[in-house]
């Protein structure tokens, strides 16, 4: 259950509406819905051309049949929309309130927060009128303030270099994600792999367990630079301890390479996985990145994935 909705948990709903309701709804009623989120998805590009304009003008035709609405000529006239969603209001969140409320003291935040977008706005309006002034200033370094911007808007988002659970025994490893053949699997990979590591794996071994692995995606067909991270989650169980609560444990799917004769788009040469464990390898060998246990052992995953049952009309009879 979640208490705070954003714009994040809205756009990951969105990924799984039409498979949710596939199979459940009237055709007319399902295409309804997946006219409106390909308009959705449309409207996000952050460049047109006419090409992704007509898709647009399509998807907005399949949902308002006899509407006569202006969203291309609104986009023609008035530039894009990619600013009219909660992420303008997301980042003012940012700007307005987290920043502020690090630097104050916890007691009386508000009158603190106020006090600090105060003057932080008149000593920008400054700087302003001092570059007005003189245009051959040297820009006023931000770069401290936008730091803190940054921390801010990517928090409980990005991966800890260090890992979550280090020095953490095997045995411990094994019981927390029901992995009983985890030596012997781990034991020939090593052979296969390293075959000169000769140090035997045991319940006592000890490894740096992750509980996230973030991963850059590789570019599917995009029109623009930015780069878009994708967070695995491999997370045991964490029991009750005093006032804390328990926590369930968590384990992403994923999509791994199977064949070399994958494709830039679509499932082909990749297979799905779940997660069990992401560990690095003992120091005393040469691995640039962690390795994860998904019954075996490789290092080529893709992306995460969110794996869907097939619904049917018919009733489960008891």
């Amino acid at each position: 259950m979640i208490s705070h909705w954003s714009g994040t948990e809205y756009k990951n709903m969105e990924k799984v509406f039409v498979s949710l309701m596939a199979h459940a709804l009237l055709p007319n009623a399902l295409k309804t819905a997946h006219a409106i989120l390909d308009f959705i998805y449309l409207t996000r590009y952050p460049y047109h051309s006419k090409t992704t304009l007509q898709c647009l003008q399509d998807a907005l035709d399949r949902f308002h049949q006899y509407k006569n609405t202006h969203y291309i000529e609104s986009i023609k006239s008035r530039g894009i929309a990619d600013g009219f969603s909660t992420e303008l209001p997301e980042r003012l969140l940012i700007d307005l309130c987290k920043v502020g409320y690090r630097a104050s003291n916890r007691e009386d935040y508000i009158i603190q927060m106020t006090k600090w977008i105060t003057r932080h706005e008149k000593l920008y309006a400054f700087g302003a009128y001092v570059r007005w002034c003189d245009p051959h200033l040297t820009e006023i370094d931000d770069t401290e303030y936008e730091d803190q911007l940054d921390d801010a808007e990517n928090e409980g988002d990005e991966e800890d270099e260090k890992p979550g659970l280090p020095n953490t025994p095997i045995s411990k490893i094994m019981w927390d994600i029901g992995a009983p053949d985890f030596i012997r699997i781990l034991s020939a990979f090593l052979k296969r792999k390293f075959p000169t590591y000769r140090t035997p794996v045991t319940e006592a071994s000890r490894v740096d367990l992750y509980k996230p692995a973030l991963i850059t995606l590789q570019s599917i067909q995009r029109i623009d630079e930015s780069k878009i991270k994708d967070t695995i989650c491999a997370t045991p169980l964490v029991s009750r301890d005093g006032r804390t609560a328990e926590k369930p444990a968590h384990f992403d799917t994923v999509l791994i390479h199977y064949n070399q004769k994958t494709q830039e788009s679509g499932a082909f040469g990749y297979c799905a996985a779940r997660v069990r464990a992401i560990f690095r390898l003992p120091p005393e060998i040469v691995c640039p990145h962690p390795v994860a246990y998904v019954e075996w052992y490789l290092s080529s995953i893709r992306r995460s994935c969110h794996l869907i049952p097939h619904f049917g009309r018919k009733s489960i009879e008891h």
